[in-house]
C-alpha cells in the first residue's frame, strides 16, 4: 500500500495518526482553539463552522493564523449537512470554496465528499493534482451503516476517482455495525491508506484501534468535538501509544 508523506509525518504506516478539528466561527476562535492543542499530528480547519466562509480571502486568512500556531499538516474540510455539516450550500460554492483553498496552497489536504457528484469531484481532484496538495475523499452518514458489500463499492470507487486516502465515518445501531466497518477496512484491498471509523460512545472502539485493523488516522479533540465519539486528543494519544507498544 502506497503511504501519503508530508511534513515529516507518514500516514498509512504505524500507529493511526492524531488529527484535532478547529471548528472555530472567526480567526479569533480560531486562534484560541489552536492554542488549546497539546497534542496532534494534524489539524483539520472546518471551513462549514466559518461565519464567514463564502468569503474565500477570509478563510485562507483564517487558515495562516492557525498554521502560525501550530506547525503541523493542515486539512481543509467544508462538511455539507447531507453529511452533517453546518452548512447547505449550492455545489458550485462547494467547488469553489475547495478549488480556492487548494489554488491557496495554505492546506495540505482538502476532504471532497464522495457523493458529491463525480465530476464535480474530478474537477476537484485535478485541480488539487496540479497545485499538488492531497485530495481525501470521503462519506459520513449520521443514520446508519452500510452493508458490507456497499462500503467496499463506495472504499473502491473513492481509490477509482482519484483519492490519496479513503475515509469513511459511519453510525452504528449496534456493535455489529461497528465491528462490520472495522473488518472492511482489514479486508478491503487498496492501494492507499484509509480512514475508518464508526461514530458515537458505541463506536469508541474504532477511534482507538485503528492500528489493529488498518485505519490511518484518528481524530480528537482540544476544544470542541466535531463528530460525536470523539476523545480528547491527549487521553487518545496514550492509549494508542499502549497499543502501539503492545502490537
Amino acid at each position: 500500500m502506497k503511504t501519503v508523506k508530508i511534513k515529516g509525518l507518514t500516514i498509512g504506516s504505524g500507529r493511526p495518526k492524531i488529527c484535532v478539528p478547529i471548528v472555530a466561527k472567526d480567526v479569533s476562535d480560531a486562534i484560541i482553539q489552536a492554542e488549546k492543542i497539546e497534542t496532534c499530528d494534524l489539524v483539520e480547519i472546518r471551513g462549514d463552522y466559518i461565519d464567514n466562509y463564502n468569503n474565500v480571502e477570509y478563510v485562507i486568512e483564517l487558515i495562516k493564523n492557525v498554521k502560525k500556531i501550530i506547525d503541523k499538516p493542515v486539512i481543509f474540510t467544508f462538511r455539507t449537512g447531507n453529511e452533517g455539516g453546518e452548512r447547505n450550500v449550492r455545489i458550485s460554492a462547494y467547488v469553489n470554496i475547495l478549488k480556492s483553498i487548494i489554488k491557496s496552497k495554505e492546506a495540505d489536504f482538502v476532504d471532497v465528499e464522495l457523493f458529491s457528484g463525480d465530476g464535480y469531484v474530478g474537477d476537484i481532484i485535478k485541480c488539487a493534482k496540479e497545485y499538488g496538495i492531497f485530495v481525501i475523499i470521503s462519506n459520513h452518514d449520521f443514520a446508519s451503516t452500510p452493508s458490507e458489500k456497499e462500503l467496499i463499492n463506495r472504499l473502491n470507487k473513492m481509490q477509482e476517482l482519484g483519492a490519496d486516502i479513503a475515509k469513511i465515518a459511519m453510525m452504528p445501531k449496534n456493535m455489529s455495525d461497528v465491528y462490520r466497518v472495522m473488518a472492511v477496512t482489514s479486508d478491503i484491498n487498496l492501494d492507499i491508506p484509509v480512514i475508518s471509523m464508526s461514530m458515537g460512545k458505541m463506536g469508541m472502539i474504532s477511534r482507538i484501534a485503528g492500528e489493529l485493523y488498518g485505519s490511518s488516522v484518528t481524530f480528537g479533540c482540544a476544544h470542541a468535538a466535531s463528530a460525536p465519539g470523539q476523545l480528547n486528543a491527549s487521553d487518545l494519544s496514550d492509549i494508542l501509544g499502549i497499543i502501539h507498544k503492545q502490537n
